[in-house]
């Protein structure tokens, strides 16, 4: 289980107790994260987004660098 270390919420399980498939699933998307951040971070810098679009990309990169939303 991966966490905060600090007591924060667990963000992923990849205990081998899960349906099948599924562990291997989430450690793939862990090790996809850097990549899928950076890829955010350059869509979020050209203008054509929607507001609302911009504001989901907004949100999850500051979820993802641990920053209130």
């Amino acid at each position: 289980m991966v966490g905060g270390g600090d007591g924060s919420d667990v963000v992923a399980d990849i205990r081998t107790d899960r349906p099948e498939g599924e562990e291997e699933a989430n450690a793939h998307l862990i090790a996809s994260a850097p990549e899928m951040l950076e890829a955010l971070k350059i869509l979020a810098l050209p203008a054509f987004l929607a507001k609302h679009e911009q504001d989901v990309v907004d949100k999850a990169i500051a979820h993802a660098e641990g920053r209130e939303v």
